[in-house]
């Protein structure tokens, strides 16, 4: 590029020759000094624009605005965005010498085009010798910037076209590449690019395929879905473990395939080893001795089930059958139980020893989480004042279901006999007999159950009988 001449102010030189006094010999000196400038200025303009622009050979039918490229030694002809011979362009024609001789000019402002839009970036165009607003899809080549309509400030683009060229040491080759990680070995993007391209080979039909990879294509850390069980397998060069569900050997060479997760359909799976037995469970409470899902669930279910739920029945739960409230008992031969403290220490109702003897009654809800597919069992706790093998009492329940929207007395009785005490147990013994409420007979939640309990009649003739209270047994089930 020419050097730069450093030169007086000519506006001041002119504004002075024009109002100077003509004729004089200061006139004649300035005069002549502006002419000097003038020539000076000139011969730079001259040398800037040898700087920008070339002459070159070109044929008959390459006209001023054409872009070209050089395509022989001092010889141009239309560059071509998708054409890879014919690019990248050195300029656009703006004169023209003869038909095969033209002037080619490299950067600066490219006047008496037609057609631009001011401020818009203008590219190579995939059509010979044209430029284009639109990027094209592949090779891009910034030509430069629209001043006007008819003016373009021309910035060549040789770089940008190198940048996306897909060629060898061109494109990704010429980016270099910072790994401060050291994920890498490669220094260029390019070769980054084929490295983590070495690492994913993609699918493959099935474990069969994978382990049919050439050893020549596995790299260390590639990693392969086997499509049929959808499941991601990478490879371990240094591996040399045994086959198994969590390994895939090799056809060929060294190394192994190491599972790198469960499959979905080993996630679904209910068989041994897959589903929740995958699945490991952390406890930081220690409330369970289980380490997977699988087993922490089963340690719930089965407590949920077996665990099972009680409704007591306590004695002041309790009326006579007839309504009204239990009296204190009076020793004797009344058929009436009452309410008895025993021996400063025992609470509960006491039955005389009588051939016939009035019931007590009372009423609970069927809890919400109560299973009634599986049976009530009713439980009697009681002990008697002295030892009479004949009296081997057992207990007479009479139970009554009441469901909502239907009539409180439309059920009928659904209980029965109890198991019998010892007779000669031990006075004062505290035994527990059993009567089973059938679950045909029972009713879900929201209902209620009416309960009546004696002692059988003519099972207690001698001994007197304290009733300790009652409870039910039922068996839960897992949503209420």
């Amino acid at each position: 590029m020419a050097s730069t001449i450093v030169q007086p102010p000519l506006g001041l030189l002119q504004n002075f020759h024009a109002n100077a006094k003509k004729g004089t010999a200061l006139y004649d000196a300035i005069a002549a000094a502006v002419v000097d400038i003038e020539a000076i200025q000139g011969d730079v303009t001259t040398l800037q624009a040898q700087d920008s622009t070339g002459t070159y050979t070109c044929i008959a039918g390459d006209a001023v605005g054409d872009v070209v490229y050089i395509s022989a030694a001092n010889t141009v002809a239309l560059a071509d965005a998708n054409d890879a011979a014919k690019r990248p362009a050195i300029g656009i024609i703006t004169a023209k010498a003869s038909a095969t001789s033209c002037t080619v000019q490299f950067f600066g402002e490219v006047t008496g085009l037609a057609g631009l839009t001011a401020g818009a970036a203008y590219y190579l165009s995939e059509t010979a010798g044209d430029m284009t607003a639109t990027p094209p899809a592949g090779n891009v080549q910034l030509l430069g910037y629209a001043k006007s309509t008819t003016i373009l400030h021309l910035i060549p683009s040789a770089i940008a076209f190198l940048l996306s060229s897909t060629a060898a040491s061109l494109g990704a080759s010429l980016i270099g590449l910072q790994d401060s990680a050291g994920r890498y070995t490669a220094t260029d993007s390019e070769s980054a690019f084929a490295e983590v391209a070495g690492r994913i080979i993609g699918a493959a039909a099935s474990e069969a395929a994978i382990k049919a990879i050439a050893a020549a294509v596995r790299v260390d850390g590639m990693i392969c879905v086997d499509l049929t069980n959808d499941v991601a397998w990478i490879f371990d060069s240094g591996s040399g473990a045994g086959a198994s569900a969590w390994v895939l050997v090799p056809d060929a060479g060294t190394g192994r395939w190491l599972r790198n997760h469960p499959s979905l359909a080993d996630l679904s799976g209910v068989t041994a080893t897959l589903g929740a037995n995958l699945l490991g469970f952390e406890d930081s409470g220690n409330k369970t001795a289980q380490t997977t899902v699988d087993s922490a669930l089963d340690e719930i279910y089965t407590h949920l089930i077996n665990g099972g739920g009680v409704i007591e029945l306590k004695p002041s739960d309790f009326y006579l059958k007839t309504g009204a409230p239990l009296a204190i008992f009076a020793n004797g031969a009344s058929a009436v139980p009452g309410s008895a403290f025993v021996d400063s220490k025992a609470f509960g109702i006491r039955w005389n020893d009588n051939a016939a003897l009035d019931a007590i009654a009372t009423s609970f809800q069927v809890p919400p989480d109560a299973d009634i597919t599986a049976n009530f069992g009713l439980r009697i706790r009681a002990s008697k004042t002295g030892a009479t093998l004949a009296d081997a009492v057992t207990f007479a329940v009479e139970a009554f279901n009441q469901v909502d929207a239907a009539l409180h007395d439309a059920d009928a009785d659904f209980g029965g006999t109890s198991g019998a005490m010892t007779g000669d147990a031990a006075a004062k013994t505290i035994q527990s007999v059993s009567l089973t409420l059938a679950l045909a007979n029972l009713a879900a939640y929201p209902a209620s159950v009416t309960m009546t309990i004696k002692p059988t009649d003519g099972t207690l003739g001698t001994d007197d009988l304290l009733f300790h209270g009652a409870y039910i047994l039922y068996t839960k089930k897992l949503t209420s």
